[in-house]
Parts: C-alpha cells; sequence; structure tokens
C-alpha cells in the first residue's frame, strides 16, 4: 500500500527497482489508483504507471479520441 508507505517497504521497492532497472528491464508501477501512491511512486523512481488513476479499461478507439485531447500526457 503506497498510500502510507512505511520505511521497510519503500526501501524493498526501491530495492527491487533498481534490480530491475539494471538488468535493462523498464518497470511499471502498476495497479495506482490514487495520487499519493503515484507520487510515492515517482518518488522512488518509477517512470512509467498504469492504473484507475489514469483511467479506467476503454477500448482503442477511446484511447485514441483520448490522446488528441491531451497530447502531452504520457499514455
Amino acid at each position: 500500500d503506497l498510500d502510507n508507505p512505511s520505511a521497510p517497504q519503500l526501501a524493498l521497492v526501491r530495492t527491487l527497482l533498481h534490480h530491475t532497472k539494471s538488468l535493462g528491464i523498464v518497470p511499471l508501477a502498476e495497479g495506482l489508483e490514487t495520487s499519493t501512491a503515484y507520487r510515492a511512486c515517482r518518488e522512488i523512481g518509477f517512470t512509467h504507471f498504469q492504473g484507475y488513476l489514469f483511467g479506467r479499461p476503454a477500448a482503442a478507439g477511446a484511447m485514441t479520441a483520448a490522446r488528441s485531447l491531451a497530447p502531452g500526457l504520457p499514455c
């Protein structure tokens, strides 16, 4: 739960993130539902995110339309 992470939780996620990146893998912070969790993941070092915070599941056509409305958003 990254809405209220403990120091050991943050340390574990940072360590896993470091090892993942050292293997050349781009990690994805998945399941983000709150801006607090998003900020925590950004501060830890994630650069790719997914979850209900960014939108509910939608058909491909809906995503294309959404990107045209907000071209600066990383989708």
